[in-house]
């Protein structure tokens, strides 16, 4: 009788041995994830930064062209005798 009890208690903390390992690489697996979606979120953040801030400098440089044609018209127009 006591041995039966020893192998069911055995089995028992084999199976708990056995769930604890499994949640523990399913939790370090989904750390690793979040590390790998965290560096991808990063890095596409820079390139959308870098994007707009590449956009931003090719519209302020029309812009600042279009005001100097602008006002070069506007000169050429006034200063005509």
């Amino acid at each position: 009788m006591y041995f039966l009890f020893s192998l069911q208690q055995a089995r028992a903390e084999q199976e708990e041995e056995f769930i604890s390992n499994t949640l523990l690489k399913k939790i370090q697996a989904l750390k690793n994830e979040k590390e790998t979606l965290a560096r991808n979120y990063e890095q596409e953040e820079e390139f959308l930064t870098n994007d707009l801030s590449r956009k931003l400098t090719q519209v302020r440089s029309k812009v600042t062209f279009s005001h100097c044609y602008v006002l070069c018209c506007t000169l050429a127009i006034y200063s005509k005798p």
